[in-house]
Protein backbone atom coordinates (compact mmCIF):
# COMPACT_ATOMS: atom_id res chain seq x y z
CA UNK A 1 0.00 0.00 0.00
CA UNK A 2 1.30 3.40 -1.24
CA UNK A 3 1.75 5.89 1.96
CA UNK A 4 -0.11 9.15 0.81
CA UNK A 5 3.50 10.69 0.98
CA UNK A 6 3.75 9.24 -2.00
CA UNK A 7 0.82 9.68 -3.40
CA UNK A 8 0.27 13.74 -2.82
CA UNK A 9 2.90 16.07 -3.55
CA UNK A 10 2.87 20.14 -2.96
CA UNK A 11 2.36 21.98 -5.92
CA UNK A 12 3.82 25.35 -5.19
CA UNK A 13 6.53 26.37 -2.53
CA UNK A 14 5.18 27.56 0.84
CA UNK A 15 5.86 31.36 0.10
CA UNK A 16 3.36 30.64 -3.02
CA UNK A 17 0.76 28.91 -0.73
CA UNK A 18 0.21 31.69 1.42
CA UNK A 19 -1.44 33.41 -1.60
CA UNK A 20 -3.50 30.72 -2.52
CA UNK A 21 -7.25 31.08 -0.31
CA UNK A 22 -7.57 27.79 0.11
CA UNK A 23 -5.91 24.30 1.08
CA UNK A 24 -5.63 21.35 -1.66
CA UNK A 25 -3.63 18.16 -2.51
CA UNK A 26 -1.84 17.30 -5.53
CA UNK A 27 -2.39 13.91 -6.75
CA UNK A 28 -0.31 12.38 -9.78
CA UNK A 29 -2.45 9.98 -11.63
CA UNK A 30 -2.67 8.29 -15.13
CA UNK A 31 -5.17 10.46 -16.31
CA UNK A 32 -4.41 12.78 -19.57
CA UNK A 33 -5.98 15.69 -18.41
CA UNK A 34 -6.09 18.31 -15.20
CA UNK A 35 -8.68 18.04 -12.43
CA UNK A 36 -9.86 19.55 -9.42
CA UNK A 37 -12.30 17.96 -7.20
CA UNK A 38 -14.04 19.77 -4.69
CA UNK A 39 -15.80 17.41 -1.62
CA UNK A 40 -18.67 17.70 0.72
CA UNK A 41 -16.42 17.72 3.28
CA UNK A 42 -14.03 20.56 2.15
CA UNK A 43 -11.40 19.14 0.88
CA UNK A 44 -9.86 20.05 -2.06
CA UNK A 45 -7.81 18.00 -4.38
CA UNK A 46 -5.80 18.67 -7.99
CA UNK A 47 -5.60 15.31 -10.45
CA UNK A 48 -2.86 15.90 -13.08
CA UNK A 49 -0.98 13.22 -15.23
CA UNK A 50 2.40 12.57 -14.04
CA UNK A 51 3.58 14.34 -17.45
CA UNK A 52 2.12 17.43 -16.10
CA UNK A 53 4.39 20.17 -15.49
CA UNK A 54 4.75 22.90 -12.46
CA UNK A 55 3.69 26.09 -14.81
CA UNK A 56 0.77 24.30 -16.90
CA UNK A 57 -0.35 23.01 -13.12
CA UNK A 58 -0.15 26.58 -11.47
CA UNK A 59 -1.88 28.53 -14.58
CA UNK A 60 -4.72 26.14 -14.34
CA UNK A 61 -5.35 26.33 -10.17
CA UNK A 62 -4.93 30.05 -10.90
CA UNK A 63 -7.30 29.76 -13.27
CA UNK A 64 -10.25 27.81 -11.48
CA UNK A 65 -9.38 29.47 -8.20
CA UNK A 66 -12.36 30.89 -7.78
CA UNK A 67 -14.15 28.04 -9.15
CA UNK A 68 -12.95 26.61 -5.87
CA UNK A 69 -14.15 29.30 -3.82
CA UNK A 70 -17.32 29.44 -5.24
CA UNK A 71 -17.71 25.70 -4.67
CA UNK A 72 -16.21 25.88 -0.76
CA UNK A 73 -18.69 28.93 0.14
CA UNK A 74 -21.67 27.32 -1.06
CA UNK A 75 -20.89 23.72 0.37
CA UNK A 76 -23.34 24.33 3.14
CA UNK A 77 -26.47 25.32 1.26
CA UNK A 78 -25.76 22.49 -1.41
CA UNK A 79 -24.70 19.17 0.73
CA UNK A 80 -28.62 18.62 0.00
CA UNK A 81 -28.81 16.82 -3.37
CA UNK A 82 -31.24 16.13 -5.63
CA UNK A 83 -34.19 14.19 -4.21
CA UNK A 84 -33.42 10.57 -4.69
CA UNK A 85 -36.14 9.33 -2.69
CA UNK A 86 -38.86 6.81 -4.91
CA UNK A 87 -41.85 7.60 -2.74
CA UNK A 88 -45.30 9.76 -4.27
CA UNK A 89 -44.99 13.04 -4.44
CA UNK A 90 -40.97 13.16 -4.37
CA UNK A 91 -39.21 16.13 -6.63
CA UNK A 92 -36.60 15.16 -8.92
CA UNK A 93 -34.84 17.11 -11.89
CA UNK A 94 -35.21 16.82 -15.95
CA UNK A 95 -34.36 18.72 -18.37
CA UNK A 96 -33.17 21.50 -15.68
CA UNK A 97 -36.98 21.46 -14.47
CA UNK A 98 -38.74 19.96 -11.34
CA UNK A 99 -40.48 16.80 -12.01
CA UNK A 100 -42.79 14.96 -9.58
CA UNK A 101 -42.51 11.45 -9.01
CA UNK A 102 -45.90 9.99 -9.33
CA UNK A 103 -46.55 5.98 -8.34
CA UNK A 104 -49.34 4.20 -9.26
CA UNK A 105 -50.28 0.34 -8.38
CA UNK A 106 -50.54 -2.42 -10.73
CA UNK A 107 -52.02 -5.27 -10.38
CA UNK A 108 -49.03 -7.57 -12.28
CA UNK A 109 -46.32 -8.02 -10.66
CA UNK A 110 -43.10 -6.67 -11.70
CA UNK A 111 -45.43 -4.51 -14.77
CA UNK A 112 -43.22 -1.81 -15.51
CA UNK A 113 -44.44 1.27 -17.46
CA UNK A 114 -42.76 4.83 -16.72
CA UNK A 115 -44.53 7.90 -18.23
CA UNK A 116 -43.74 11.59 -18.39
CA UNK A 117 -47.25 13.37 -18.79
CA UNK A 118 -46.51 17.20 -18.18
CA UNK A 119 -44.62 17.85 -14.83
CA UNK A 120 -45.07 14.56 -13.20
CA UNK A 121 -43.09 11.13 -13.73
CA UNK A 122 -45.55 8.41 -13.81
CA UNK A 123 -44.65 4.84 -12.64
CA UNK A 124 -46.67 2.10 -12.10
CA UNK A 125 -45.70 -0.93 -9.54
CA UNK A 126 -47.12 -3.39 -7.33
CA UNK A 127 -47.68 -2.78 -3.58
CA UNK A 128 -44.63 -5.68 -2.96
CA UNK A 129 -42.30 -3.27 -4.99
CA UNK A 130 -39.31 -2.31 -3.35
CA UNK A 131 -37.63 1.15 -3.46
CA UNK A 132 -34.32 -0.56 -5.46
CA UNK A 133 -36.41 -1.65 -7.99
CA UNK A 134 -38.52 1.92 -8.13
CA UNK A 135 -35.25 3.19 -8.25
CA UNK A 136 -34.09 1.21 -11.06
CA UNK A 137 -37.17 1.83 -13.19
CA UNK A 138 -36.71 5.62 -12.24
CA UNK A 139 -32.73 5.08 -13.75
CA UNK A 140 -34.08 3.10 -16.63
CA UNK A 141 -35.89 5.20 -18.28
CA UNK A 142 -33.41 8.76 -17.45
CA UNK A 143 -31.23 6.61 -19.76
CA UNK A 144 -33.48 5.89 -22.14
CA UNK A 145 -33.76 9.44 -22.82
CA UNK A 146 -30.11 10.12 -22.43
CA UNK A 147 -29.81 7.68 -25.58
CA UNK A 148 -32.69 9.80 -27.25
CA UNK A 149 -31.20 13.31 -26.33
CA UNK A 150 -27.53 13.42 -26.15
CA UNK A 151 -26.58 12.39 -29.79
CA UNK A 152 -28.61 15.19 -31.33
CA UNK A 153 -27.12 17.07 -28.82
CA UNK A 154 -23.24 16.28 -29.54
CA UNK A 155 -23.74 16.96 -33.14
CA UNK A 156 -25.15 20.39 -32.56
CA UNK A 157 -22.36 21.74 -30.01
CA UNK A 158 -20.25 20.10 -32.55
CA UNK A 159 -21.62 22.07 -35.37
CA UNK A 160 -21.42 25.28 -33.47
CA UNK A 161 -17.98 24.67 -33.00
CA UNK A 162 -17.29 24.36 -36.70
CA UNK A 163 -19.38 27.62 -37.66
CA UNK A 164 -15.84 29.18 -35.52
CA UNK A 165 -13.87 27.81 -37.81
CA UNK A 166 -12.71 24.87 -35.14
CA UNK A 167 -13.18 21.34 -35.40
CA UNK A 168 -13.91 21.02 -39.33
CA UNK A 169 -12.24 18.45 -39.97
CA UNK A 170 -13.51 15.91 -36.89
CA UNK A 171 -16.92 13.46 -36.77
CA UNK A 172 -19.18 13.01 -34.62
CA UNK A 173 -16.91 11.36 -32.06
CA UNK A 174 -18.45 7.77 -30.70
CA UNK A 175 -20.69 7.97 -27.58
CA UNK A 176 -21.19 6.37 -23.90
CA UNK A 177 -23.61 7.45 -21.29
CA UNK A 178 -22.50 6.38 -18.40
CA UNK A 179 -23.58 6.84 -14.35
CA UNK A 180 -20.30 8.91 -12.79
CA UNK A 181 -20.03 9.70 -9.50
CA UNK A 182 -17.41 12.53 -10.07
CA UNK A 183 -17.33 14.00 -13.51
CA UNK A 184 -19.96 15.32 -15.78
CA UNK A 185 -17.76 13.97 -18.84
CA UNK A 186 -14.92 12.83 -20.08
CA UNK A 187 -12.95 12.42 -23.40
CA UNK A 188 -9.85 9.86 -24.11
CA UNK A 189 -7.05 9.92 -26.10
CA UNK A 190 -9.03 7.58 -28.28
CA UNK A 191 -11.65 10.38 -28.87
CA UNK A 192 -14.76 8.85 -27.35
CA UNK A 193 -16.66 11.11 -24.98
CA UNK A 194 -18.35 9.66 -22.04
CA UNK A 195 -21.02 11.57 -20.50
CA UNK A 196 -22.77 11.35 -17.10
CA UNK A 197 -26.38 10.11 -17.07
CA UNK A 198 -27.40 12.57 -14.98
CA UNK A 199 -26.48 15.21 -16.83
CA UNK A 200 -30.02 14.92 -18.25
CA UNK A 201 -31.03 17.00 -15.18
CA UNK A 202 -29.31 20.04 -16.51
CA UNK A 203 -30.94 22.64 -18.59
CA UNK A 204 -30.10 22.61 -22.10
CA UNK A 205 -27.28 25.52 -21.85
CA UNK A 206 -25.45 23.83 -19.17
CA UNK A 207 -25.32 20.31 -21.34
CA UNK A 208 -24.03 22.27 -24.12
CA UNK A 209 -21.35 23.69 -21.72
CA UNK A 210 -20.55 20.67 -20.87
CA UNK A 211 -20.51 18.92 -24.10
CA UNK A 212 -18.35 21.26 -25.71
CA UNK A 213 -16.23 21.19 -22.45
CA UNK A 214 -15.15 17.32 -23.83
CA UNK A 215 -15.30 18.13 -27.49
CA UNK A 216 -12.60 20.51 -27.08
CA UNK A 217 -11.06 18.31 -25.61
CA UNK A 218 -10.84 16.08 -29.13
CA UNK A 219 -8.11 19.26 -30.16
CA UNK A 220 -6.60 20.27 -26.54
CA UNK A 221 -6.27 16.72 -24.91
CA UNK A 222 -5.67 19.03 -21.33
CA UNK A 223 -6.33 22.22 -19.30
CA UNK A 224 -3.83 24.47 -20.76
CA UNK A 225 -4.20 28.39 -21.89
CA UNK A 226 -4.79 26.66 -25.49
CA UNK A 227 -7.95 24.51 -23.93
CA UNK A 228 -9.20 27.75 -22.31
CA UNK A 229 -8.42 29.83 -25.44
CA UNK A 230 -10.28 27.52 -27.46
CA UNK A 231 -13.32 27.62 -24.96
CA UNK A 232 -13.57 31.28 -25.17
CA UNK A 233 -13.54 31.21 -28.83
CA UNK A 234 -16.19 28.57 -29.47
CA UNK A 235 -18.09 29.29 -26.27
CA UNK A 236 -17.71 33.13 -25.23
CA UNK A 237 -19.89 32.67 -22.44
CA UNK A 238 -18.50 29.15 -20.59
CA UNK A 239 -17.61 30.76 -17.47
CA UNK A 240 -20.79 31.84 -16.63
CA UNK A 241 -22.38 28.34 -17.47
CA UNK A 242 -19.63 26.96 -15.50
CA UNK A 243 -20.86 29.43 -12.65
CA UNK A 244 -24.51 28.47 -13.37
CA UNK A 245 -23.39 24.68 -12.88
CA UNK A 246 -21.70 24.93 -10.18
CA UNK A 247 -25.16 26.47 -8.48
CA UNK A 248 -28.02 24.82 -10.20
CA UNK A 249 -29.95 22.35 -7.70
CA UNK A 250 -29.25 19.46 -9.99
CA UNK A 251 -26.09 19.51 -10.09
CA UNK A 252 -24.98 16.90 -6.90
CA UNK A 253 -21.85 16.48 -8.64
CA UNK A 254 -18.76 18.57 -7.29
CA UNK A 255 -16.11 18.57 -10.35
CA UNK A 256 -15.10 20.04 -13.41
Amino acid sequence: MRSKKTLFERLVSPQQEETLPFEYALKRTQRKSLGIYVFRHGKVEVRVPHSANEGDIADFLAANSAWVLGRLEGLPAELKEPSCVYVDGAEHYFMGRVITLRLSKSSARRSSLVTLLDQNLLISHSDQDAQSWLEKQSIHWYRQQGKLHFPSRLSLCLSAMQTYGVACNIDIPPLAIRRMKTRWGSCSSRGNVNLNLWLIRLPLELQDYVITHELCHLIELNHSRRFYALMDRVMPDWQQRKHLLARHPAACLMSL
